[in-house]
């Protein structure tokens, strides 16, 4: 800017970005670097030397040595003894500063993988171990050694994060020997939307504990995982799986309070009923060691013999019994869970004053934030966090409450305050002033509701946020750019015309919304190119027509004073920053779909200011 005032060449800027560039390069080259890094448990410390730091735009990994020690569990039953178990080398690898997975030295002999049975998530293995697998998040590869000690007859396993995939084909390739086996298939993708794609059938899916705490930190947004834990996915899942087959899930468990596994619980059911299952209990089973939970769904009702496999191992490896056909416990919202044989029993058996224990749908996909927005204050107070996400469900709500009034507390300070001060004499008659207020405030509003939403619904088709974030929101910002530099000619159409485009660009908002769901189930199956011409094909038109308002407002205000035009844009900030945290929380309580009405709701609303606005523009001006 500068340089095109006519100024001289800057020195101090660029010596700046030189030395800033030279801090950044000497901090990524060496590891902790200049700055510690710092997360929601605490100061990072990896308890071992530390291998390697990567970074990808999903998460952060940092490997370090572990030695010799005990294998890496996650609910080791109570009848195994630690004196007893094997010594495993393992290397540690660390996620975003507090999720945890090991990669564990294999010498490629399945028979030297007994010790993967002492381990609640190796239940469905038990049942349906020796045919066809696929592991969904496969991390460090704990999950298909678990398949290849009890003699899976195939593995597939699928993982959204390229870091882990990398290290296990190439830098871990000699140490876990899972890259090296016929028999196991190391796939780079979104779990959901390869079993959409494949055409394969198998005898277990299992996913354990398929989350990080940045899902956690984040609190509030659209995750990958959330992808996985809803109805949608989970009969995907289903309809991939074998008559017989069975699906494998491991969640966070605190007996007698309320935790992840009261969701999973309720999403099985919840599954099962929409497949017409009459008595879903007979279809789950449910275990759990130390504060890990395995829930075992099958397409087809358990056999007796299935039931006696399981209660074997019970005895066998100091499982405990939570649910099978013919008991289930006396946990009060599990056994009501489980007993309901219709949507409004299940309706009335989650339903809780604090948690949000409903079944997670493509439409509220989040699956972690189980804290109800409206009872976080109890649940902190009465220390109702329970184990797991729970407790980080307590701080990401609160971050997010806190931020929404650090958003607004800032919004008046740095915008309307000023505005207020300086602004006074803005020209403009107080009826004019309060409908370009409106005008410029509601398009602030609409357009931030409407893009949160469309990035957060198509992140399931795309597989990942920032999938979502480079795809969808980069359609729509060119979208509604074009849709600007149309404007000029828009108006030249006429008074008329322009009084219809609020309800033009409302109705565009409500036929995408009523259109996206079934256009996301049919596209799942298809690869990532055409998902992506999906997403473009929603927000495309409607950011085109998007971005007709602003500039047509500023058509009306052009005879008006430049206060008043610094009154529509700092009121037209101001309502955007807030209304991308008004997204987040109606999306959250209330779904996306909400989302995206309210802000087709906004754009309806337009046309009563819209009307009035332009009518002073013409008065102002006078007769042609």
């Amino acid at each position: 800017f500068r340089l095109a005032a006519g100024g001289a060449v800057p020195r101090l800027p660029p010596a700046l970005a030189l030395a800033l560039a030279a801090l950044a390069a000497v901090n990524g080259a060496s590891y902790p670097g200049l700055l510690q890094i710092k997360h929601m448990h605490g100061w990072e410390l990896p308890p071992g030397r530390v291998l390697f730091d990567r970074w990808n735009s999903h998460s952060r990994v940092v490997a370090f040595e572990q030695g010799l020690g005990e294998p890496a569990y996650w609910g080791r039953g109570t009848a195994s003894r630690a004196d007893q178990l094997p010594l495993v080398e393992t290397i540690g690898l660390q996620i975003d500063g507090s999720a945890y997975t090991a990669a564990t030295r294999f010498d490629g002999d399945p028979r030297s993988l007994g010790w993967v049975g002492h381990d609640v998530t190796s239940l469905g293995y038990r049942l349906r171990g020796r045919g066809d697998v696929a592991v969904i998040g496969v991390g460090g590869g704990r999950d298909v050694l678990t398949a290849l000690g009890f003699g899976a007859r195939s593995v597939v396993g699928v993982e959204v994060n390229g870091i882990l995939t990398r290290l296990l084909a190439r830098d871990l390739r000699g140490f876990t020997r899972l890259a090296e086996r016929p028999d196991v298939t190391l796939v780079h993708d979104d779990g959901r939307s390869w079993l959409a794609r494949t055409d394969r059938r198998f005898d277990l899916i299992q996913m354990s504990l398929i989350d990080t705490f940045a899902s956690t930190a984040a609190g509030a947004m659209t995750l990958t995982e959330n992808g996985l834990y809803t109805s949608e996915a989970w009969s995907l899942f289903l309809d991939r799986l074998r008559p017989g087959g069975i699906l494998s899930v491991s969640r966070y468990f605190a007996p007698g309070r309320v935790s992840e596994t009261a969701r999973t619980t309720s999403l099985a059911v919840d599954v099962l009923l929409r497949r017409g299952a009459a008595v879903p209990a007979a279809h789950v089973m449910l275990l759990d060691a130390a504060n890990v939970s395995t829930l075992v769904v099958s397409r087809d009702p358990f056999s007796a013999e299935d039931v006696a496999t399981v209660r074997a191992a019970d005895r066998l490896e100091g499982f405990s019994e939570r649910a099978l056909p013919g008991f289930v416990t006396p946990d009060s919202v599990l056994r009501a869970t489980l007993e309901a044989t219709s949507p409004e029993e299940l309706a009335a058996a989650t339903r809780h004053a604090v948690f949000d224990l409903e079944a997670p749908s493509d439409d509220r996909p989040f699956f972690f934030n189980m804290v109800k927005l409206s009872a976080w204050r109890r649940a902190l107070a009465e220390d109702l966090g329970g184990a797991g996400v729970l407790a980080g469900n307590l701080r990401a709500t609160q971050t997010l409450l806190a931020l929404l009034v650090a958003v607004l507390l800032l919004t008046a300070a740095t915008v309307l305050g000023p505005l207020a001060w300086r602004g006074r004499r803005h020209g403009l008659r107080p009826r004019t002033f309060v409908a370009a207020g409106s005008y410029f405030s509601l398009i602030g509003l609409g357009f931030m509701l409407v893009e949160v939403g469309l990035m957060q619904k198509f992140s399931i088709l795309l597989g990942h946020p920032i999938y979502s974030l480079t795809v969808t929101l980069a359609s729509l910002i060119l979208a509604s750019g074009l849709g600007s530099l149309s404007a000029d000619r828009l108006a030249q159409g006429g008074r008329r015309r322009l009084e219809h485009l609020p309800a033009l660009a409302g109705l565009l908002i409500v036929a995408g919304v009523a259109a996206a769901q079934p256009a996301i189930e049919a596209s799942l199956a298809a690869g990532f190119g055409r998902r992506s011409l999906v997403a473009v094909a929603f927000a495309f038109p409607i950011g085109f027509v998007l971005g007709f308002f602003f500039p047509l407002g500023l058509r009306n205000l052009r005879q008006a004073s430049p206060v008043a035009q610094s009154w529509m844009w700092g009121l037209n900030g101001a309502f955007g920053v807030l209304g991308g945290m008004a997204a987040i929380l109606v999306s959250m309580s209330l779904g996306i779909r909400a989302c995206l009405l309210a802000g087709a709701a906004c754009y309806l609303l337009l046309s009563f200011p819209a009307r009035a606005l332009a009518a002073q523009a013409a008065h102002e001006r006078g007769p042609a």
